[in-house]
């Protein structure tokens, strides 16, 4: 068995930011950062800081020591067509995102 992400490596290696609106659609990425990280508020390496607007959303993870960061934004393209729909489509909605490639999820930038 493959350990999962988070558990494979130094869970305070990371600094983990999440940057959007308060609003429960965009703040609940948090909670898939948290799995995939193993970031936490206990820990005190995962935070939430609230922008004015969508288009500001991105989620940043920081490794530490080396300063090198994973940066992640929403494609405008996936939040028109996901952003609101109603709650008897969430389940059918989610089960198509889950087999989407993560390019038409959101872009990634790697900096060194």
């Amino acid at each position: 068995m493959s350990p999962t992400p988070h558990t494979s490596m130094n869970r305070f290696a990371v600094e983990v930011i999440h940057e959007s609106p308060r609003e429960i659609q965009f703040t609940s990425i948090v909670d898939g950062l948290h799995a995939g990280t193993g970031a936490s508020l206990g820990k005190m390496n995962l935070s939430l800081v609230e922008v004015g607007s969508v288009e500001e959303m991105r989620s940043l993870v920081i490794h530490k020591e080396s300063g090198r960061q994973v940066e992640f934004r929403v494609l405008p393209e996936f939040l028109a067509t996901y952003r609101d729909l109603p709650r008897e489509e969430l389940a059918a909605a989610g089960q198509r995102v889950l087999q989407m490639p993560d390019e038409e999820i959101f872009v990634v930038k790697v900096s060194p």
